[in-house]
């Protein structure tokens, strides 16, 4: 479920400019063996020394295992406020996000979590990996549970609360935000940093 409609917020429009030529044999052959992105990073905090000349995309996956380690080591701390414990995947050759054009996060919301309310310029695509609970968005009640979409768009109030140990998946448009100098973010003063809720959102199901 997507869920964007309930909420009385401006439309998101993005830049257009997609275009592509299809490969003349059809399929191309790899030129790196299986898992080749993996093996190279393979020890974490360390680079090939190759890579001291940056390179767009060098990694084609992000292993699971890894990101629960770093998850794990942050949650030995105090969760932020707003996102509980989050981490960013990102271009190990560069240090900057994995995609110059959207940032993709990991979180993990602890069970009994409930994050203050903040909000932001970019938007934000969330899918539920694990857990269940639900999001306060513009002062609707988001339900949702593992394998549920919900998006928060910007300038939107949002905060989570989570029923269980959860994990969200993200992707959003914080790269394009920043490289135009436009991102901004306001916490949400009033209520010990909560919304009030006024309606809950109620799915329409075929």
């Amino acid at each position: 479920m997507i869920w964007m409609d309930a909420l009385d917020i401006p439309a998101v429009y993005s830049m257009g400019g997609t275009f592509f030529e299809p490969y003349p044999e059809a399929i191309e052959e790899p030129k790196v063996p299986d898992n080749f992105s993996s093996h190279r990073y393979e020890g974490g905090m360390v680079r090939p020394i190759g890579d001291r000349y940056p390179m767009s995309a060098p990694r084609g996956a992000y292993k699971w295992n890894k990101t629960e380690d770093a998850i794990n080591g942050l949650s030995r701390f105090d969760p932020d406020p707003f996102d509980g414990y989050a981490v960013e995947f990102i271009n190990p050759s560069t240090g900057e996000t994995a995609n110059k054009n959207i940032a993709s996060w990991m979180q993990k919301l602890p069970k009994g979590i409930h994050t203050k309310a903040h909000r932001h310029t970019h938007a934000t695509i969330y899918n539920v990996f694990k857990g269940s609970g639900y999001s306060v968005i513009n002062g609707v009640r988001f339900d949702w549970s593992a394998g549920d979409y919900f998006v928060v768009p910007n300038w939107a109030w949002h905060e989570h609360v989570a029923d269980e140990d959860t994990y969200l998946f993200s992707c959003s448009d914080l790269p394009i935000m920043e490289q135009f100098d436009l991102e901004q973010s306001q916490s949400f003063e009033q209520n010990k940093g909560q919304q009030t809720i006024t309606r809950e959102f109620k799915p329409k199901l075929a």
